[in-house]
């Protein structure tokens, strides 16, 4: 995982195209029970994130939306609303258009019992709503 994260974090983006096939396997291993796998899972999609390409959000988005459903664990749930959150904070435009497919399920975690769900939630829904250019 270490490696992954070395190489998601190419300046040149090179690897983008490939890793986002990843992603929905590297989100289920944010969950891991072996904590170094969860935190290196993490690194990684993190390091994804930061390098990923503005025209690849709407790619990315219905795999981090798939990560909120009801029968994921709550470590890949919260880790997927911060993704979202950093996404629309880096890609306000992009993101805008995938609110209709993002916010509900957002939303619906605002009512989960775990308490880090819920405040990422929050502010996944915060930061989702403030790209909608409605002032």
């Amino acid at each position: 995982l270490e490696q992954l994260a070395g190489v998601a974090k190419d300046p040149f983006r090179a690897a983008s195209p490939f890793l986002a096939k990843a992603l929905p396997e590297l989100m289920g291993a944010t969950a891991h029970q072996d904590r170094k796998v969860a935190v290196g899972a993490a690194a990684v999609v993190e390091a994804m994130m930061h390098s990923l390409s503005s025209y690849a959000v709407r790619v990315v988005m219905p795999m981090l939306v798939d990560s909120l459903g009801c029968n994921k664990k709550p470590q890949e749930k919260a880790h997927a609303l911060k993704m979202m959150a950093g996404l629309a904070l880096a890609h306000p435009e992009q993101m805008a258009w995938c609110l209709v497919e993002a916010l509900p399920p957002a939303l619906a975690l605002l009512t989960d019992i775990k308490k880090d769900v819920k405040v990422a939630a929050m502010d996944a829904c915060i930061a989702l709503g403030n790209t909608s250019g409605n002032r």
